[in-house]
């Protein structure tokens, strides 16, 4: 049963991740602009979506800016690591605030003009804030389902 969450989490993160990749990936399937539209607003509602913060490959921008891209690609690192490791990732209760004071920082250093934004930065506090989220609620669903099953 574990298996099957597991299986079902990293097809969905898999499939939200292939959606940033729409514009590059129209450059090779050109059919593929056609659901442009659709996933330009329902990532939209997620990342304010500016361009000159976007990742571009081909010249042609991801769907979100470059912390967003680094939350989802730590997401399915992370759903893609949770096959090899059995355990429930370590999980420590200040972590999650800690990432968070970190992205925070970065944002701040960056809206008030202290430092350049920089797309590397943002990419790797996003994937920090990735991957410990995905920690919480990997661990969080391995701990549901496993009380379902009756395992401790």
């Amino acid at each position: 049963m574990v298996l099957k969450f597991k299986l079902i989490i990293f097809v969905l993160i898999l499939f939200w991740n292939i959606g940033l990749f729409v514009l590059p990936l129209s450059h090779i399937f050109e059919k593929a602009i056609y659901a442009f539209p659709v996933l330009n607003d329902l990532y939209g509602n997620v990342c304010h979506q500016e361009i000159p913060k976007t990742i571009h490959i081909n010249d042609s921008p991801l769907q979100v800016c470059a912390r967003c891209s680094g939350i989802y690609f730590s997401a399915f690192v992370f759903s893609l690591l949770s096959f090899i490791v059995s355990k429930k990732f370590y999980q420590h209760r200040f972590l999650i605030s800690g990432v968070i004071i970190i992205v925070i920082i970065d944002v701040m250093l960056t809206t008030f003009g202290i430092l350049d934004y920089s797309k590397i930065s943002a990419f790797a506090t996003g994937f920090l804030l990735g991957s410990v989220s995905f920690i919480y609620f990997y661990n969080a669903l391995i701990e549901l389902v496993s009380k379902k099953q009756g395992i401790n």
